[in-house]
């Protein structure tokens, strides 16, 4: 997947219909990872430190990633926007989201879909498709195409609103593609476990 879309593709999936059994948990709201469904649910977790989506029950999101200079220079714990949207979703479970804004103007006012597999109270599996046509031949059985691309959501463990006030920013992040792609979609490397887990030990420290 073109890491540019990653915000919405993201955040497409956590404001779900649910199946009846889970019908409480709808629409998902929290703070949640998106990562490939090959990544384990631990790495997910972790990598909640580099980049997020806080997704409301509203259906309104927003997708954050560490200010990672600020946090190598002092250890201050601070997340900037990267963009915005609203999902809706219709009677068979297929979720249209609009981006409303973007770090990306290109994205302003884009589209995405995707439908939902398996579903947990702390995960979310989900199938992108690159129009509402496939994603509803998909919903409705009627369709065998692959997604375009499929990812896990996992719930950031601790994350809440108190746990990140004053962590969270309003201001849009500058970051070009190629830096914020790595934060967004990181490799799992002994070296980048070890920051996530410092940023997240440092997110958790008494203020």
């Amino acid at each position: 997947m073109h890491n540019g879309a990653r915000i919405a593709l993201a955040a497409a999936g956590l404001a779900l219909m649910a199946p009846a059994a889970v019908a409480a948990d709808y629409p998902y709201s929290g703070y949640f990872s998106s990562q490939p469904l090959a990544t384990s649910v631990d790495d997910a977790r972790l990598a909640c430190a580099f980049s997020f989506i806080r997704q409301d029950r509203d259906g309104t999101f927003v997708g954050y990633h560490i200010d990672k200079p600020a946090f190598l220079a002092d250890r201050t714990v601070r997340y900037l926007e990267y963009g915005a949207g609203t999902c809706t979703i219709d009677a068979k479970g297929v979720e249209a989201c609009t981006m409303t804004a973007s770090q990306d103007e290109d994205e302003i006012d884009r589209t995405y879909y995707d439908v939902a597999g398996a579903i947990a109270a702390d995960t979310v599996e989900t199938a992108s498709f690159d129009s509402k046509a496939q994603a509803d031949a998909f919903a409705s059985g009627h369709s065998k195409r692959k997604p375009a691309f499929t990812s896990r959501f996992v719930r950031c463990p601790g994350f809440d609103d108190a746990s990140l006030a004053g962590a969270v920013s309003g201001t849009m992040s500058t970051l070009p593609l190629s830096e914020r792609g790595p934060l967004q979609s990181p490799e799992f490397t002994d070296a980048n476990r070890a920051l996530m887990r410092d940023i997240l030990g440092a997110l958790a420290a008494p203020k």
